[in-house]
């Protein structure tokens, strides 16, 4: 009984090696068809990738190159669903903070400020600093300009020990900038 036990264990575990290195290599050869601009091709391998193997990290990243060739291709809702399929499929990972910070960045260039806002809240892990500074920009754009500053400020503030992120401090110098034109 306890060798039938082990046998399956081995048998699975092979199973599962297997189907990493098949994922493995259609995302290889995705690489190739994105990097020979073949886009049908990458299409293909990318629907293959998230139906067969959407277990491995290979379909997550599978899905952030179709959600760019859907955004190039101006098919905003298809590149919604690719980014918000990644972050329900993979968990707190890093793709998953990639996508939603990708996906608010994208609601906020179309214009759905509200929705782009409410995908930053909850479970940040370690990216609070970018999540912050997404919400700066969307704040800024919608002329909350004393959260924008909140927000950038939090963003400098969490990101002290790891990176001084001067791109923040230049949106904070050019939001001191309108306050001393408007004052």
């Amino acid at each position: 009984m306890i060798s039938l036990f082990i046998v399956g264990t081995h048998l699975f575990r092979k199973y599962q090696f297997q189907k990493r290195v098949e994922a493995s290599n259609i995302y290889q050869s995705m690489l190739a068809a994105v990097q020979n601009e073949d886009l049908d091709k990458v299409k293909a391998l990318g629907i293959q990738l998230e139906n067969c193997y959407k277990e491995t990290p290979y379909a997550q990243l599978s899905a952030l190159i179709l959600a760019k060739i859907a955004v190039d291709e101006g098919n905003i809702q298809a590149a919604i669903v690719e980014l918000r399929q990644v972050f329900c499929t993979c968990g707190q990972t890093l793709l998953s903070h990639v996508a939603k910070i990708r996906l608010a960045r994208l609601l906020h260039a179309i214009g759905d400020n509200k929705t782009a806002l409410k995908e930053l809240e909850g479970s940040k892990n370690g990216y609070e600093a970018l999540y912050e500074e997404v919400k700066g920009d969307i704040y800024l754009t919608l002329n909350q300009e004393d959260k924008a500053k909140k927000a950038y400020q939090n963003a400098v503030s969490i990101s002290q020990g790891v990176n001084k992120l001067p791109w923040l401090q230049l949106k904070l110098l050019d939001l001191s900038m309108r306050e001393e034109k408007i004052a």
